[in-house]
């Protein structure tokens, strides 16, 4: 049980991460992935004033860490209710 409810926690993160990013990189030249904290940065084009691109490990890391909590909380919410019922 524990580890359906952190794969599920995970797969919606996932999904969010890709389904709220910045997917404009046809249009705008540029894509973001990460939520909360962008941990992929790409540029397509011409940039002057760009920030860092690439892969962020220490966001990503801050991610799955927030992630792990959220999915920790949960389990800890589902036991207490199935103890009282």
């Amino acid at each position: 049980m524990k580890y359906k409810i952190t794969i599920v926690v995970f797969v919606i993160w996932l999904l969010a991460c890709f389904t709220l990013g910045n997917h404009d990189g046809r249009s705008d030249n540029y894509v973001e992935i990460g939520l909360p904290f962008v941990f992929y940065r790409q540029f397509y084009g011409k940039c002057i004033d760009c920030p860092e691109v690439g892969f962020f490990i220490k966001n990503f890391i801050y991610d799955i860490l927030i992630v792990g909590i959220i999915a920790i909380c949960v389990q800890l919410l589902l036991s207490f209710k199935l103890k009282k019922s």
